[in-house]
């Protein structure tokens, strides 16, 4: 069972995948981590929110098609996945499926089509 704040990590030689009961999963390649966090309900973040992971590290794909929205804060930002499929790997998010949207303070939302790799950073002005 896992709680707000603990983190998911594997070895070198490891991987691990988690699944819940409507079909979604977040896998972990070898040398990742990632922590999980708690929804905050605020002007930004919907009641609908049902996931929120934290600074990942490593190769992580995430395929929450199933899920109507789940977060990831990395780099300062805001990973928006709606019924969606995408790997954040060395500071990238690659997205498969779904609409996925970055969200920076003080940055206009870049949505990030499927296909699409763009660095997850701050959009230079």
């Amino acid at each position: 069972l896992l709680s707000p704040g603990d983190a998911l990590a594997t070895a070198a030689s490891s991987r691990a995948a988690l699944f819940d009961r409507k079909g979604s999963s977040v896998s972990l390649g070898a040398s990742s981590r990632l922590r999980l966090g708690v929804p905050a309900m605020d002007a930004t973040t919907p009641a609908g929110t049902l996931f929120v992971f934290l600074d990942p590290e490593g190769d992580v794909f995430l395929d929450v098609r199933k899920a109507e929205r789940v977060e990831i804060l990395a780099g300062g930002g805001r990973l928006v996945l709606e019924r969606a499929a995408a790997r954040v790997q060395r500071n990238q998010l690659s997205v498969m499926a779904g609409r996925v949207t970055l969200l920076f303070p003080g940055a206009a939302a870049q949505h990030v089509p499927a296909g699409r790799t763009v660095p997850i950073a701050p959009p230079v002005r």
